[in-house]
């Protein structure tokens, strides 16, 4: 659970960084906000795996008859709304 709870953080923060309406204001200016922008697709690529592991996990859960099926299904749709 830690560990979701780290993930939402993390992933609250990239999209934080997403919402930035920063423009460079010269050409220097764009090229490291477009790196920095291509490091965050490479690191959310890289991540994806951890999406689907939480998925199958609350799938899992949800089969198994656990009695708090509600909070594992909203916490579920609330990762993959934000992802």
């Amino acid at each position: 659970m830690f560990k979701n709870l780290a993930y939402e953080d993390c992933l609250k923060q990239k999209t934080a960084f997403l919402s930035i309406e920063e423009f460079g204001h010269d050409f220097e200016q764009v090229e490291v906000l477009q790196r920095k922008f291509e490091e965050l697709q490479k690191e959310i690529a890289t991540q994806e795996y951890r999406v689907t592991e939480v998925n199958e996990l609350a799938d899992k859960l949800l089969q198994d008859g656990q009695p708090e099926k509600d909070q594992i299904t909203t916490r579920k749709d609330e990762l993959n709304t934000a992802w």
